[in-house]
């Protein structure tokens, strides 16, 4: 017997409204297994794999990749195997997790829980409900240490919560560490390619002004499983990074140290924005092996620049102002969540002078303060620019001012973060430029 069911994002442990759909890894008319990951979202803080509630069939993708996704809104048809059963901890008008939880969402059959080993022992089945599951893959926990609270001993959706409770959402495939600079330590995450094969080429994913590696999250899963090495760094006043920079100039220093320690052999460099004129400084570094540069809306090839946008998010003094600011990076006008906002405005709170004194190298009065022509004109490898015609933060002519042998790639209504509006075009010259020659 099988039964039809609408499936949306369980909950995830974030507070959020919305995520965007990266990849769907299972098609229409494709089967899966219980606990198979279906489908990947992104939040304002990484990549996270959403698995299926029970074994059965895909029948409908109902949201498109780079679609937001509203929380509680249907993402697929599913046909799953077994016999529609009501969970005991289903949403009902006395369940406060009702607005989040998938309202039609079944308990799976029995036969598809999910077990944990124990040590020496045989395998012991471990009951939970479908929304418990996904936060519990999300939260990187094991089953067996959650005492399930549901009846029977299940393991509900609040058990997960508890027992998870301050523990970070995971990031996709990657793993946190630190590289030391003249400056103070730097923060990075790396992704190890995709297959039996190691990569010989090592993308450096370097984020913008105010953001932090979270940023390239989709973008660094994509281009792993595209079997590339993939290093993503937290600037210096930056995320989780230490190093401690009075002006541009030592923060180029910081970054290309941190480039320096975390790679070997040949090195692709991908910057957006301020931190695309960043890389620019980096290219002309001594003895680092940069097999090529992508630059993604760069900074430092024109005049004009939105300084509301700059002092907007310095000095926002409520997450609203700052969220105001922050949908201006994107054409799908998308806002972070509430919590994210607060976590950001605190971060640049706690930084601000820093922030400042690099702001002032960035721009004043809306007249940019950092070149890069002439580190494109001495650039010792091919250069692209990726830069989207509906950007409200860096006119896109800008580009035009590069230098005749850098390959310009000018998408329409893509707006100031190529890597999220046009993340297939984005990834597809990252890839063709970390092709070894």
């Amino acid at each position: 017997m099988a039964y039809e069911i609408e499936f949306g994002i369980p909950p995830t442990g974030e507070q959020m409204d919305e995520a965007r759909l990266v990849t769907w890894l299972v098609q229409p008319g494709e089967s899966f297994a219980a606990d198979q990951v279906l489908l990947e979202i992104e939040t304002d803080k990484s990549v996270i794999e959403i698995a299926a509630p029970g074994a059965g069939r895909m029948i409908e993708h109902l949201i498109e990749v780079d679609a937001r996704i509203p929380m509680g809104s249907p993402v697929a048809r599913l046909m799953l195997e077994g016999a529609a059963a009501q969970d005991a901890t289903a949403p009902s008008s006395r369940d406060p997790d009702a607005d989040r939880q998938p309202a039609a969402t079944p308990t799976a059959p029995a036969s598809n829980v999910p077990t944990t080993p124990a040590e020496g022992q045989a395998s012991v089945r471990i009951p939970m409900t479908p929304a418990a599951r996904a936060a519990l893959g999300a939260r990187g926990l094991e089953a067996s240490a959650i005492a399930g609270s549901g009846p029977g001993g299940r393991v509900t959706l609040s058990d997960v919560q508890r027992a998870g409770r301050g523990a970070p959402v995971r990031m996709a495939g990657a793993g946190a560490s630190s590289v030391p600079t003249r400056h103070g330590s730097i923060h990075l995450k790396t992704w190890e390619p995709s297959g039996s094969h190691g990569a010989s080429t090592t993308v450096v994913l370097i984020h913008g002004l105010f953001a932090d590696l979270e940023a390239w999250a989709a973008t660094a899963l994509h281009l792993s499983r595209a079997g590339r090495r993939v290093v993503a760094l937290d600037l210096p006043a930056h995320g989780e990074s230490e190093a401690a920079v009075a002006d541009f100039a030592s923060l180029v220093e910081s970054v290309g140290d941190a480039v320096d320690a975390a790679t070997e052999g040949p090195v692709v460099l991908v910057g957006h924005s301020f931190g695309a004129a960043v890389t620019a400084h980096v290219l002309a570094r001594p003895g680092l092996p940069v097999q090529a540069a992508v630059l993604l809306a760069p900074l430092g090839l024109g005049t004009e620049i939105e300084q509301r946008f700059v002092d907007g998010v310095l000095n926002g003094g409520t997450s609203e102002a700052l969220g105001r600011e922050l949908a201006k990076l994107s054409t799908s006008g998308a806002v972070p969540s509430a919590a994210y906002l607060d976590e950001l405005r605190a971060r640049i709170a706690a930084r601000r002078a820093t922030l400042a004194a690099v702001c002032d190298d960035v721009a004043v009065n809306g007249v940019q303060q950092v070149f890069i022509r002439g580190q494109l004109d001495a650039a010792p490898c091919p250069v692209s620019i990726v830069h989207g015609r509906a950007d409200e933060i860096i006119p896109w002519q800008h580009a035009l001012n590069a230098p005749p042998k850098v390959a310009l790639h000018l998408a329409p209504h893509v707006g100031h973060m190529p890597q999220w509006d046009a993340t297939a075009l984005t990834t597809e010259v990252i890839i063709r430029a970390s092709v070894t020659r």
